[in-house]
């Protein structure tokens, strides 16, 4: 540590007022760590034996304390702590950057530069709710009394005003199935409150969603009716700090120690701060730019946990479009929204980046009012189907609803896989095959192709127009004209997908 002390001397000697900013500081390794302090529960090492992963790791433990005291030599203010990232958000001198960057300890010194955001800000009517389930055949699994008991549900979300009155959340209570709740923006404040303009209810409007029935008038909104519910308000709708990101990080660790296993986010970070030159850029949504993303990826891929996030709805933006973090990350369940009778994408649903080397989003389904409320059908799906037999990894859960994507095999930046049929995932989970050895493919000659009934009995067909296999120039809806339906080639495109909500085909444009 010699060089750190010669630094510290030089810091202490020279030093100058000046500005600080938000930065995060990973350290290199964890050094020598407190192993009788372990951060998990009794429900965490049973979700880690599940998904065949080590039962004890070292983002488990504190982070290294030698570290954190070294840190307050060059006045820095840590305000979070992440085990997982091995790492520190702080406020940091803008002139101490460089003695902190060359530390034996510090891997890396990132600044925040984004903020958060409600991927929706518009309320939720009643009667627009029970279409998504309608629309993913959810009724299959309501059924087979599929309704995610014994599953621990986390929502990390904007907040949860009156969600104990809430007239379709009244069972989660009556029940004891709440079993956390934590307010990391006003933790002194009153549990499910808040104020209505500053869209404090939004996690509320998410949680029906998710697993909400309204006994009174028979509607069920969700699937998870029955699951247990961890729950955290990490957003504040008047303002927009860099600490939300924290907040995020901090309840996403808090519950992998409470060993949920499903956790759904309609948080996003993008653009939009105060200050235009901390905003993020497209291009860094990469799926490692963030931390937040990084954050996520651990969740998924090291900690067993099946994140569920909303894809971000900047698809009318044309200085954005693509997706929002974490959405970013490889191993989440990015979800987009569709239209209800085309099943298009939305207009403003996100899109996935074409530079990223996988699909995203990785599935879609139908929301009127952001994706912030298609995802939550989808985490009440996915608990739905670890109930239906929890053997299944996650991946193999991202696979089997994929698969049953209308859009499958060939899915696009648009709608990833397109709207997953609840039916097909129960019939891929018992080991059908409910493919053809080849998928329908067409390789016409010129610049146009004419679909004749009855080879393809539809009305209509949503056309995902291509420049590769998978990013969209343009999506179209056609009709059938005397049971006929013509496809012309538009400049630029090399395929295009030609899609009904029971079948999908592929036509490769030759050069």
């Amino acid at each position: 540590m010699a060089k750190s002390i010669i630094n510290i001397l030089f810091i202490l000697l020279f030093q100058v007022a000046h500005g600080q900013n938000k930065h995060w500081i990973y350290f290199t390794n964890k050094g020598e760590i407190d192993t009788s302090i372990q951060v998990i529960s009794e429900r965490t090492i049973q979700n880690r034996i599940r998904q065949n992963l080590p039962l004890i790791q070292l983002t488990d433990y504190p982070l290294n304390q030698e570290y954190l005291d070294s840190l307050k030599y060059y006045h820095v203010k840590v305000v979070s702590q992440s085990r997982w990232l091995n790492a520190v958000s702080a406020t940091i001198d803008s002139e101490m950057l460089e003695p902190l960057s060359t530390l034996d300890f510090v891997q890396e010194v990132q600044p925040l530069t984004s903020t958060i955001y409600l991927t929706t800000s518009s309320s939720v009517k009643v009667s627009q709710l029970g279409f998504a389930l309608e629309q993913i055949n959810g009724q299959v699994l309501i059924e087979q009394g599929l309704n995610g008991a014994g599953v621990s549900v986390g929502i990390i979300d904007g907040g949860f005003l009156k969600a104990d009155q809430h007239k379709s959340l009244e069972r989660f209570f009556e029940q004891n199935l709440v079993k956390g709740y934590r307010d990391y923006i006003t933790p002194q404040s009153e549990p499910y409150s808040g104020v209505e303009a500053l869209d404090d209810a939004h996690g509320t409007q998410v949680w029906q969603m998710l697993g909400g029935f309204n006994s009174s008038k028979d509607i069920q909104f969700g699937l998870a009716t029955h699951a247990y519910y961890y729950l955290a308000r990490t957003d504040h709708g008047k303002d927009e700090r860099r600490r939300e990101e924290d907040f995020w990080i901090a309840a996403m660790e808090w519950m992998d120690s409470c060993g949920v296993q499903v956790i759904n986010s309609s948080l996003g970070y993008t653009k939009g701060f105060d200050n235009p030159k901390e905003n993020y850029l497209p291009q860094q949504m990469d799926g490692k730019s963030t931390a937040i993303t990084r954050a996520a990826q651990i969740a998924a891929s090291q900690k067993g946990i099946f994140m569920v996030i909303s894809a971000g709805n900047d698809g009318n933006d044309k200085d954005w479009l693509v997706l929002s973090a974490p959405a970013d990350a490889k191993d989440v369940l990015s979800v987009g929204a569709t239209r209800f009778k085309y099943w298009d994408k939305a207009s403003y649903s996100s899109i996935g980046p074409e530079f990223l080397p996988y699909l995203k989003p990785n599935i879609s389904c139908f929301s009127s009012k952001g994706t912030s409320f298609s995802a939550p059908i989808m985490t009440g799906l996915v608990a739905c189907l670890l109930q239906q037999d929890s053997s299944f990894s996650n991946q193999q859960i991202i696979e089997l609803i994929e698969k049953a994507g209308h859009l499958y095999p060939y899915g696009n930046n648009y709608l990833g896989y397109g709207v997953p049929d609840a039916r097909k995932i129960l019939q891929l989970m018992s080991g059908e095959n409910l493919f053809p050895d080849e998928p329908k493919t067409l390789y016409p000659k010129g610049k146009k192709v004419t679909l004749k009934f009855p080879d393809y009995p539809y009305d209509y067909a949503i056309l995902f127009h291509k420049k590769d296999k998978i990013n969209v120039v343009a999506q179209e809806i056609i009709t059938s004209d005397q049971n006929k339906m013509k496809i012309i080639r538009p400049q630029n495109v090399n395929y295009t997908s030609v899609a009904s909500k029971d079948e999908v085909l592929e036509i490769i444009w030759k050069q």
